[in-house]
């Protein structure tokens, strides 16, 4: 996720892959009008791509991000300070535990193409996709 301005509007991308097949079977865009941060839209992402993953039948999720303070908030390492950020930890929280595992991890922005594409894509085309019928 991202935001143009930061403040500004925001674009998530949400990308699962079957690492058992080595694919990706779902991905999603969604456009954020704004104001929204740059932190606001990885949670934004985090967030939905947890709801479409539950909805499609996901009992077990390792979430890769490349935002070092969303991982290292929701792990736990980390308190979350910002206000406008509470809530929306409260929710990835909450989202997690309603998977048999769930783990997060950090990855560097290079191995997060796929993502970072999709929520571009959302910024340029000012739209959402893929996650209407999923979202709870």
């Amino acid at each position: 996720g991202g935001a143009r301005g930061n403040p500004g509007p925001g674009g998530a991308g949400m990308v699962l892959y079957d690492m058992d097949e080595n694919k990706e079977v779902w991905c999603g865009w969604l456009f954020m009008e704004g104001p929204a941060t740059n932190n606001e839209a990885e949670y934004t992402a985090l967030i939905t791509g947890l709801h479409c993953a539950l909805s499609l039948g996901v009992s077990n999720i390792c979430v890769e991000g490349d935002s070092d303070l969303v991982v290292k908030q929701v792990t736990g390492r980390n308190k979350v300070r910002s206000d406008n950020l509470k809530q929306l930890y409260r929710s990835a929280s909450l989202l997690s535990k309603e998977f048999s595992k769930f783990t997060i991890a950090h990855i560097p922005r290079l191995k997060n193409k796929r993502a970072d594409e999709l929520a571009n894509h959302a910024l340029d085309t000012r739209n959402s996709f893929g996650f209407t019928e999923h979202r709870a």
